[in-house]
C-alpha cells in the first residue's frame, strides 16, 4: 500500500457551530493536511477560516484525490487552498479529484480554492457534488487557467473535464454544470468558447430563494460592467441561486472579480461591509 501514499489522498472536514464555528472532526491522508482553524475577521468573529494544504508540488497522472466538507447547522466557514493546483503532464493515466460538500440548515460556506493550472500533455477530471439545505448559503469559485503561459504551454493540455452537480437535502437536483476542454482536438481559444481569453472562472452561488432576485441584480451589474473581465450572471431554476461566468487574460483579475462577487453574497447574507476593492 505504500505506493498509494500521495496518490490516493483524501481530506475530510466537519465544521460545527459551538458559539463560533470550530473544526469538529477531520481526517487526512497525504498529500492533504490542514492546520488549525483561524477566526481572523473582526466583523465576523464566529466564521472559521481554513486552508487546505498539500505536501505535493502538484497532481500527477494516476492520482485520485477526494475532499469531503460538511458544515453542520448554522456553521460558517471560508475555505481555500495554500496556492494553485498544478496538474502535471502524463503519458498514461489521467488524474482526478472528487469533492463532496454537504451544507446543513442555516450554514454558510465560501469555498474558494486558488486557480487550477493544467500543464502541457495533462489529463484531468474533477467532480464536485453538493448537497445543500434550501436555507444554506454557498459561494464556490472555480478558476481554470490555460496552462503555463510563460513556458509556451497555453492550451497545450490534452483534456480538462469538470462536472458540478448540486441537489437539495430532499434529493431534488438544483443544477448540473459540465464542461470538457480538449484544445488539441477542438479549438477552444478562439471565438465561441474562450473568445481569445486564457482564464475562465465560474462562481456558483446557492442562497435561500428570498435573496436570489436582489443578489442577481447586484452581481450581474458588477460583472457585466467590469472593464477588463467580461462576464455575466444568470439565475438558477427555481430561484435557487445565481451562476456567474467570467473570462480573462490573467488569473489574478478573474479571481479578484470572483472574490468581489463573494463579497456581495456575504454582505447580502451576513450583513458585513463590502471590502473597498469591490469597485476596482
Amino acid at each position: 500500500m505504500t505506493d498509494q501514499i500521495g496518490r490516493r489522498g483524501y481530506l475530510r472536514l466537519v465544521l460545527e457551530d459551538r458559539s463560533g464555528t470550530v473544526l469538529a472532526g477531520h481526517s487526512a491522508r497525504a498529500p492533504f493536511h490542514v492546520q488549525r482553524v483561524m477566526h481572523c475577521d473582526e466583523s465576523l468573529p464566529s466564521m472559521a477560516y481554513l486552508y487546505m494544504m498539500s505536501t505535493s508540488g502538484g497532481t500527477l497522472g494516476g492520482d485520485l484525490h477526494r475532499i469531503d466538507i460538511t458544515l453542520e447547522e448554522n456553521a460558517a466557514a471560508h475555505i481555500t487552498t495554500q496556492g494553485a493546483t498544478r496538474i502535471y503532464g502524463t503519458r498514461s493515466e489521467a488524474a482526478a479529484q472528487a469533492t463532496e460538500i454537504t451544507l446543513r440548515g442555516g450554514s454558510y460556506l465560501e469555498f474558494m480554492p486558488d486557480q487550477t493550472i493544467p500543464y502541457g500533455n495533462s489529463r484531468y477530471s474533477q467532480t464536485t457534488r453538493i448537497t445543500a439545505s434550501r436555507t444554506a448559503t454557498l459561494v464556490y469559485t472555480d478558476v481554470v487557467a490555460s496552462g503555463r503561459r510563460a513556458m509556451g504551454e497555453s492550451f497545450q493540455f490534452d483534456s480538462f473535464r469538470t462536472e458540478t452537480v448540486a441537489q437539495d437535502d430532499a434529493g431534488d437536483i438544483i443544477f448540473c454544470d459540465v464542461a470538457v476542454l480538449e484544445p488539441k482536438r477542438r479549438g477552444v481559444a478562439g471565438y465561441g468558447v474562450m473568445g481569445g481569453h486564457t482564464v475562465v472562472g465560474t462562481v456558483y452561488i446557492l442562497v435561500p430563494k428570498s435573496h436570489t432576485a436582489r443578489l442577481y441584480g447586484m452581481v450581474n451589474s458588477l460583472v457585466s460592467n467590469h472593464p477588463t473581465v467580461p462576464g455575466g450572471a444568470s439565475t438558477m431554476r427555481g430561484d435557487a441561486g445565481v451562476l456567474v461566468r467570467l473570462l480573462g487574460g490573467d488569473a489574478r483579475s478573474v479571481m479578484k472579480l470572483a472574490r468581489n462577487v463573494a463579497s456581495i453574497v456575504r454582505e447580502e447574507s451576513l450583513g458585513v461591509p463590502l471590502p473597498d476593492d469591490r469597485k476596482s
